[in-house]
């Protein structure tokens, strides 16, 4: 029987993925990434905060609260570089590149959580970081600034994924998720030039896609959350991570990014192996 925490990270990871399409393909004709940034964490914030509504008040210490607000200053960060890759780099690329994270993840789950990784688990990062090289071509880091994007989004959302396992230990999901948007929501509008223009225009272009990538992302971080409660942080971010394919799959068949497309299969499968060794073998 699989278990609970396997079963939500491979449906969050379903929606990630639809959620990545979404993004690349509402970003990729130019529009504002920073404003569809804070679009997708406000309609975040709204619909977490509604289901806060019907929670219980929970006893929070100082200490928790510190942990709360890290994560929300920590997202600020994630969804920008997240934004912005999306707007400069092929989702089929990209997609690959992100995953890089599951090589940052132990390393920070070992120091801040004192989670161990076993010995194939370490066999499995490594399969997954040649898998990343083939697919991502890492000597275009000089120049390709998605590519950049998508390196140090990776990083910061290992750190993320760290502070929401921590979150997940007094907190409910929908505690997480609000916490998450609150800064993202506040702080937007001033740091982003002519903001009431930007944030206004949004919704003309692709309405339908921008909605749906809103909803989306909040239905599978939701999921995610609760698969981190559930199981330990590094194979759940594996189980969660290996729906990577159908992001691949998207930008090749259906948004016609058909560059190098033998390399991208290539690496999306030797990258596929690696995390199938961090989840499953034992």
């Amino acid at each position: 029987m699989i278990e609970p925490w396997i079963t939500l990270a491979i449906l969050g990871g379903i929606g990630s993925n639809i959620y990545n399409f979404l993004a690349r393909y509402a970003l990729k004709d130019g529009d504002d990434p920073l404003a569809l940034a804070w679009f997708f964490e406000a309609v975040r914030f709204v619909i977490f905060g509604i289901i806060l509504l019907f929670e219980r008040p929970l006893s929070l210490s100082l200490a928790h609260i510190g942990i709360l607000a890290l994560l929300g200053i920590t997202e600020v960060f994630s969804i920008s570089l997240f934004a912005k890759m999306h707007s400069l780099s092929h989702l089929s690329i990209s997609s690959i590149i992100m995953r890089l994270r599951l090589v940052w993840l132990p390393i920070l789950a070992f120091f801040l959580l004192n989670e161990i990784v076993p010995a194939h688990g370490y066999i499995g990062i490594l399969i997954v970081l040649v898998g990343i090289m083939v697919a991502g071509k890492p000597h275009t880091l000089t120049y390709d600034k998605g590519i950049r994007y998508a390196y140090m989004f990776s990083i910061v959302a290992a750190l993320l994924a760290v502070i929401l396992k921590a979150a997940s230990a007094f907190a409910t999901p929908a505690l997480i998720m609000f916490a998450m948007t609150v800064p993202s929501v506040i702080f937007f509008p001033f740091i982003m030039k002519k903001s009431v223009k930007r944030l206004s225009s949004v919704l003309k272009k692709n309405p339908t896609a921008k909605i749906g990538l809103t909803l989306m992302n909040a239905l599978s971080f939701y999921l995610y959350a609760f698969a981190l409660v559930l199981g330990p942080i590094s194979a759940t971010q594996a189980v969660y991570q290996g729906m990577m394919v159908l992001s691949v799959l998207a930008g090749i068949f259906i948004l016609k990014e058909r560059e190098d497309v033998a390399r991208k299969i290539l690496g999306t499968t030797i990258t596929l192996i690696g995390i199938y060794a961090v989840a499953f073998l034992k």
